[in-house]
């Protein structure tokens, strides 16, 4: 392909990628963009930069008080930055991607990414995990343009690429340190006339790195491990183990891709892992060091297991599916011709299986349009509907704090068995609007399963996010004992 056909096409999947992400952007908000709205997001701009904490994603916080500031209050403005961060991985892929790979892989990978059902999700939350993305495959590309051509500016623009992603979330950290590890591994051998410039210049590059980050951090500096000195709840530990994270991945990928699908990328994804393995160490390390780091580190901070870690891999792992799919089309190729004499062409073969994955991910894209990530504002609505105004109306679980400190309702939020019953001490109908019953107080989360059937189910795409509305009945229905 010539260069005019490549930027034609790569701005073409550009555009694809943001009117993708565009439809839905304003659809409701769940916990999580919740939190970063009314914890950070709304405060003034010093007292965002200068209060660390680990749901506090903060060039995230940063851009979106910004676009509030632009564009008014809206879930919509709350989301550009993620979607602007999102956009702008499409052609850094594909810049990674001819640095290991060939232009019609790199672009198949960019096309993968434009339609994908996890990174179209992502790009429409209100949180830093897009800009995670971005930053690494920046990083990962500089990084491997300072290894070959041994100059000066490549390490600074890594500096400044890394910094950024530590700034958006710590978890970059794993990345970078990966990345050292590399690093210091193409030291080995004899140290000839080459070796002190091999040396210097990706020591200046993880310099550098650390100095834009330490001015970066430099007002909440000793919040920092304070944050991380902090245990985690005790539900959070429970519900979000390996195990847990590991089926809640396969329900992701099925989601996104089907069963059948999602069976196919992995299978395709194999084959392309195995051939990277085969092509390059290094760049075989580049792309799976990485994740290996970010579960080892998980387990080692004995932090919860969260699917989201690993999203900002999802580049890597794009390139690989279609390593896998031009080397399934190449075996194909070749035992067609050794059985008819007639040659086909594995590279037309490789796109179609490509575009099987293509199909797959757009069929999803219809769920993820349906739904909000939660849908607090339908059960309101349907609440508030529906109820007598004599008829109160209380809140469980993951719906607290969205109700009370986003819809402004001074509904009465339940923590424990013991709350409940206090409050259900009048005879009257009491509704309950309420999320993540695995994060409830047992004794309460039973009481609420017993003694109030669900009236309505709130669908969400956010994996076991539903909000469910139930009521109870007045007392004097369950008998003496309640």
């Amino acid at each position: 392909m010539n260069t005019r056909s490549i930027v034609w096409t790569l701005g073409g999947l550009t555009v694809l990628a943001l009117v993708l992400r565009i439809i839905g952007l304003n659809n409701g908000l769940w916990y999580d963009e919740i939190t970063t709205l009314v914890e950070y997001v709304r405060k003034p701009l010093p007292e965002i930069m200068t209060h660390y904490s680990k749901n506090n994603h903060m060039l995230y916080s940063v851009m979106a008080h910004a676009s509030l500031s632009l564009f008014g209050e809206h879930p919509w403005s709350l989301r550009v930055p993620a979607v602007l961060f999102a956009i702008a991985c499409i052609p850094a892929l594909y810049m990674l991607g001819t640095m290991i790979t060939s232009q019609l892989e790199a672009l198949l990978a960019a096309g993968l990414l434009s339609v994908s059902y996890h990174h179209i999700w992502f790009s429409q939350d209100a949180r830093g995990y897009t800009a995670l993305v971005l930053w690494t495959l920046l990083s990962t590309f500089f990084l491997l343009h300072g290894l070959r051509d041994k100059k000066v500016g490549w390490y600074i623009a890594y500096g400044l690429a890394a910094a950024l992603g530590l700034y958006s979330h710590l978890s970059m950290g794993f990345v970078i340190l990966a990345h050292l590890l590399i690093s210091v591994s193409q030291l080995r051998g004899p140290r000839d006339d080459g070796w002190r410039t091999r040396a210097t210049l990706p020591a200046l590059g993880f310099t550098l790195t650390a100095l834009f980050s330490a001015l970066l951090y430099a007002p909440v500096l000793m919040q920092v491990p304070q944050a991380f000195g902090r245990t985690f709840p005790d539900p959070q530990t429970k519900v979000a183990t390996f195990h847990w994270a590991f089926w809640e991945t396969i329900h992701s990928f099925q989601t996104g891709l089907g069963i059948w699908g999602m069976v196919f990328s992995c299978l395709l994804s194999g084959l392309g892992v195995w051939s990277y393995f085969k092509q390059s160490r290094p760049v075989f390390s580049l792309l799976m060091l990485p994740g290996f780091l970010v579960a080892f580190g998980i387990l080692i901070l004995g932090s919860p297991i969260r699917p989201r870690f690993f999203f900002l891999l999802i580049g890597f792992g794009f390139l690989t599916v279609v390593r896998g799919a031009m080397l399934a089309a190449g075996w194909a190729s070749q035992r067609w011709t050794a059985g008819t004499g007639r040659q086909l062409n594995p590279p037309v073969i490789g796109t179609v299986l490509v575009g099987v994955i293509v199909l797959a991910n757009v069929t999803s894209l219809g769920i993820l349009y349906q739904y909000p990530k939660q849908d607090y504002e339908g059960a309101l609505r349907f609440v508030e509907a529906t109820r007598t105004a004599d008829e109160p109306v209380i809140t469980a679980g993951l719906a607290v704090r969205p109700y009370h400190d986003y819809y402004g309702r001074e509904w009465k939020g339940v923590e424990s068995g013991d709350e409940l019953q206090a409050v259900r001490s009048s005879l009257g109908r009491i509704w309950m609007l309420y999320s993540f019953p695995e994060y409830m107080e047992p004794a309460l989360a039973t009481s609420i399963r017993q003694e109030c059937p669900p009236v309505r189910v709130f669908y969400g795409t956010l994996g076991g996010g539903n909000v469910v509305v139930c009521l109870f009945q007045p007392k004097s229905l369950f008998g003496t004992n309640g």
